[in-house]
């Protein structure tokens, strides 16, 4: 009887610990996709556990190449300094008000070139631990591009353009005096400092003929305040050359000096002509980068404000836009689908579902009260699929929408708990 009894309080036990490892196994969830910030700024690299439990009782320790060299390291309820990395002392936090809810994100401030890389989030209970990997990668504009002019062994001539301190490599274009891009016959080295910074050299070989280039620089993840870096090289082969044959006609051809003189002004005319398209082909790009500069980037903006919003108050402006958002998502609804797809949200077998039901409007206001009931993570990548469809459809109406969530939080805000009162 009492090896009975033993045995019954033995499978509970086992019984109890199984149900409450189970209970505590999780996983650490974060964008498939690269987080790309500017130098100086500061950037959130967002992770978080699924199932949303707490972590508050967790070790959470975010680290890059050494897991005993942690850019930050939170355990027993406190972050611990004294195992952080000296480089990133002072610039990286958690979201203490987060951790009940299971978001384990970095902040990360004043972010430095050298700061770009892989990072690892490794989240640790009692008995379970998951890590997640994410990339960020930080743009620095370099400066403004220089062209000289060099000579090869087999006397070919080629110009080279260099710009120095990038921190990726940026987009070159080379263009001739007729505005025609010729980048497909040029090539581009790179090459990093000490400071990790890039030295970009672009090649391109040209013929022995009057002609103007012009080489730009431009990063592939420009700011709106960022000007691309333009420079313009005007070619004239020697006149030494000229010289001689001109001797030979006037010794060979002394009767026809008439027509050396119009010969002589036909190529001063030319020669105004190509130094008028050379200030023309500047202002030409300046023009459009200027135009660049103006055009809304809401898909680049929206994750970064979208991070400044808690979990509540994004649920307070989702609920406030809801008809305007459905409208979008009706309108876009594949490209939303596919696009959260790609962020691995969805599931093409959801995407099927969600297509099949969302034939009228009351069928979209219901998909997006589904997502509001979701994770943080979930609903930020639904605002960021309809920032990147709303720069495409151009609505003056939806684009103000968005003008509201990214410039003026606390006054939006303000304006809903008003009207919910």
């Amino acid at each position: 009887m009492k090896a009975q009894k033993g045995w019954s309080c033995f499978v509970f036990l086992l019984l109890h610990m199984t149900h409450v490892a189970w209970t505590q196994r999780f996983q650490v969830v974060a964008p498939s996709s690269a987080v790309l910030v500017h130098a100086g700024e500061d950037v959130t690299l967002p992770a978080s556990l699924s199932p949303a439990i707490s972590a508050q009782g967790f070790e959470v320790r975010w680290f890059r190449d050494a897991f005993y060299s942690p850019a930050l390291l939170y355990q027993d309820f406190h972050i611990r300094p004294e195992h952080q990395i000296q480089a990133y002392n002072g610039r990286t936090e958690l979201f203490p008000e987060e951790l009940l809810n299971g978001n384990v994100s970095l902040r990360l401030q004043d972010v430095h070139v050298s700061d770009g890389g892989l990072y690892t989030c490794f989240v640790e209970s009692v008995l379970w631990n998951e890590e997640v990997h994410i990339t960020l990668n930080v743009e620095v504009l370099g400066g403004q591009p220089s062209i000289s002019i060099r000579f090869t062994e087999d006397q070919q001539t080629r110009l080279e353009c260099t710009s120095d301190k990038w921190g990726t490599t940026p987009d070159v274009t080379w263009r001739d005096m007729n505005g025609v891009d010729v980048t497909a016959e040029s090539s581009v080295t790179e090459e990093r400092d000490n400071n990790r910074f890039l030295r970009v050299s672009s090649f391109i070989f040209i013929k022995q003929e009057f002609n103007v280039f012009s080489c730009l620089m431009t990063s592939k993840m420009p700011k709106p305040d960022w000007h691309a870096g333009l420079t313009v090289y005007v070619f004239s082969p020697g006149v030494s050359g000229w010289s001689v044959v001109f001797w030979l006609l006037l010794l060979l051809y002394v009767a026809v000096p008439a027509l050396l003189v119009f010969q002589w002004r036909r190529m001063r005319g030319l020669k105004a002509r190509c130094e008028s398209k050379v200030y023309s082909l500047s202002l030409c790009y300046l023009s459009k980068e200027i135009e660049k500069i103006k055009a809304p980037a809401f898909s680049q903006t929206i994750p970064k404000v979208l991070q400044r919003y808690h979990h509540e108050d994004l649920l307070k402006i989702t609920e406030y836009f809801r008809p305007h958002l459905a409208y979008l998502i009706k309108a876009k609804m594949m490209n939303i689908l596919e696009s959260l797809v790609s962020k691995e949200i969805l599931t093409n077998d959801e995407i099927v579902k969600v297509k099949e039901e969302s034939e009228g409007t009351e069928s979209v206001d219901s998909f997006i009260g589904e997502v509001m009931k979701k994770d943080r993570v979930v609903l930020m990548s639904l605002w960021e699929a309809l920032a990147e469809q709303l720069e495409r459809l151009q609505s003056p109406n939806l684009i103000t929408l968005m003008e509201e969530v990214t410039e003026e939080r606390k006054k939006l805000l303000k304006e809903i708990d008003t009207r919910n009162e």
